[in-house]
């Protein structure tokens, strides 16, 4: 055998290690990536559970925020109601930023998105009156899936559920709802009426 018969070889097994090597180190990223989004996401999942969300979400649906009074209130003042709007607003703020730039998963955090979205109508009109005191985006990407979904830019799927089982425990609509919660939230509020002094 000749050195250059050894010497091919030699470079053909480099190149099949290198080779390897590779599909190892990127099955190691993908691996390492879905580590990543599931820590996301069981920490997202714990913020959303915890005593103090839910708290502020119950005091969320018993405010009216349309009601210009109650807004001017909560907005001026360092209150109690001022910091459950904003635990709120600011976790649906950080999944929703990660989301617009494709850091999150799709697919994994949808149903999370989709709540955001649906949170978003309520939280709109502090975000709106916010902005407009202070000349800054509150919110802003928080806003723009809300956007993203009553447009069909972010996907909202069940993929990994049959279609006759959703059927049979009754989600087959699910996705259309999200979507049409996401377009009511964009839809701007009726102004209230105002009580005539008769």
């Amino acid at each position: 055998m000749t050195w250059e018969i050894v010497s091919a070889i030699g470079s053909l097994l480099a190149g099949v290690v290198l080779l390897v090597a590779s599909i190892a180190a990127v099955l190691q990223l993908r691996h390492l990536r879905l580590s990543n989004q599931m820590t996301a996401y069981f920490h997202v999942m714990e913020r959303l559970y915890s005593p103090e969300f839910v708290e502020a979400r119950q005091s969320l649906e018993s405010l009216d925020l349309r009601d210009p009074a109650t807004l001017d209130s909560i907005i001026a003042e360092n209150s109690l109601e001022n910091h459950h709007v904003r635990i709120i607003g600011n976790l649906f703020q950080s999944v929703a930023r990660l989301m617009n730039f494709g850091v999150l998963d799709e697919d994994l955090f949808n149903p999370i998105a989709a709540l955001a979205a649906s949170t978003w109508k309520s939280l709109r009109p502090f975000a709106y009156e916010y902005r407009k005191r202070h000349g800054m985006p509150l919110w802003g990407d928080m806003e723009y899936l809300t956007f993203r979904y009553a447009t069909g830019r972010s996907k909202f799927t069940l993929r990994p559920w049959a279609a006759d089982f959703c059927e049979r425990i009754g989600v087959e609509g699910y996705p259309q709802t999200a979507a049409s919660l996401a377009s009511d939230a964009l839809m701007p509020e009726q102004p209230k009426a105002v009580a005539s002094g008769a």
